[in-house]
């Protein structure tokens, strides 16, 4: 959503640019400060937009700022206090606020002609009273991608392969008015997802845009990882939860427990943003360093990934790109471009890596895959300016 942002604020279009999560430390958010930062621009809890009596404004004092002070989340006793009073405080009044007239006259106050959410189901946080109020308004609402969906295949995760039951996106979406999706191969998947074709349309991603690139990661706080030297052969590997996502964890554990155990190999495990290491064995294997992704690639020479969009920026920095096929039982989006260096076991892993710390191996992957994978992936098969695209298509449908 941020490229499409700053695109709209270098335009000087008016937007209201709110968060819908009142637990999200917003003002912490190096984007956010990026924006406030470049255009002195005002970010919001949703919550906080329209506060039409006293009520609300000791609502979103309690639940969307105090809550989230760091001063009283380093005390324990207090945090839990204000953490209780937050949670009464919201099961108590979220519906009796945030009802259907509190939206209907947060939008006219703010004069919204569009809303924008990201692939969200509609009850999440106080998005129902905002569609009804958007409904009776004739206000579109139109979602973009949060991510990239890397997965080709249908059942990317054990839930639904082993139910079988992957038409759940076309009834969390019913409620979206249209839909952005990235690339037309992503629109039929999600069509068999039960999905309204006549509701998407192809526009590419914009996080992975040339425009975009350089700007988000020069935006990113560096650490002391990039400047670390070492005559070793640096490797990273991103992890995910395996068990959900169709992974072998066996697998996983064993190849990189060989690496960790090479001594010219210096292995870097990072923890999935969201969740915990996927097997607590991996503990126990090389460094785990939670340092932020890209410059964790900036300062690698080898990427180790099965799943996460993750690796599309170890594309853009030209860093090699090592893909087990066989840590996961999916078939990946890259995979399919041979846009990545693909490695059927274990043993055929470790011997190419052992050839690029030889350099007796060329990578078997060129930039014409690299660029015939974003070109169909990332641009929605037309111009690069896929932010543009986004907010033309958005200022259409505006009312």
């Amino acid at each position: 959503m941020l490229p499409v942002v700053d695109q709209a604020l270098q335009q000087k279009q008016d937007i209201v640019f709110a968060c819908i999560n009142p637990q999200f430390k917003l003002k912490e958010d190096f984007r956010v400060k990026y924006l406030s930062d470049n255009y002195r621009l005002k970010t919001f809890y949703l919550h906080q937009i329209y506060q039409p009596n006293l009520l609300y404004h000791v609502f979103t004092a309690v639940v969307c700022k105090l809550s989230n002070l760091n001063t009283i989340n380093r005390i324990n006793i207090l945090s839990q206090i204000v953490r209780k009073t937050r949670n009464i405080i919201h099961d108590r009044l979220i519906n009796r606020l945030y009802d259907i007239q509190w939206a209907k006259d947060m939008l006219t106050a703010s004069d919204i002609g569009c809303v924008v959410v990201d692939y969200v189901k509609i009850d999440r946080y106080i998005y129902k009273p905002i569609k009804e109020a958007c409904v009776q308004g004739g206000i579109p609402i139109i979602s973009i991608p949060h991510g990239f969906d890397t997965t080709y295949n249908d059942t990317w995760t054990t839930k639904t392969k082993a139910t079988q039951n992957f038409e759940w996106k076309g009834r969390d979406w019913e409620w979206i008015d249209k839909i952005i999706v990235a690339s037309e191969g992503i629109a039929d998947k999600y069509t068999r997802h039960g999905v309204d074709p006549s509701k998407m349309k192809v526009l590419g991603l914009p996080r992975f845009t040339p425009q975009w690139t350089d700007i988000y990661h020069s935006m990113i706080p560096q650490d002391s990882i990039i400047k670390e030297t070492d005559e070793r052969l640096k490797i990273v590997f991103f992890d995910h939860n395996s068990n959900t996502y169709r992974g072998n964890p066996e697998a996983i554990y064993t190849t990189l427990k060989k690496l960790d155990q090479i001594p010219y190999i210096n292995l870097i495990i990072k923890p999935h943003t969201r969740n915990q290491l996927s097997d607590p064995r991996l503990l126990t294997i090389g460094t785990i360093n939670d340092s932020h992704s890209v410059n964790l690639i900036q300062w690698c020479d080898i990427v180790i990934n099965y799943l996460s969009s993750i690796v599309l920026d170890a594309l853009l920095l030209n860093k090699l790109f090592a893909y087990p096929k066989y840590f996961s039982d999916n078939t990946m989006r890259w995979e399919q471009y041979k846009a990545c260096w693909t490695f059927e076991s274990e043993d055929e892993l470790l011997a190419g890596i052992e050839a690029i710390y030889q350099q007796t191996q060329k990578i078997p992957y060129s930039s014409i895959n690299i660029e015939e994978f974003f070109k169909h992936e990332i641009y929605g098969n037309s111009d690069p300016n896929v932010s543009g695209k986004y907010l033309e298509y958005i200022n259409l449908n505006s009312v």
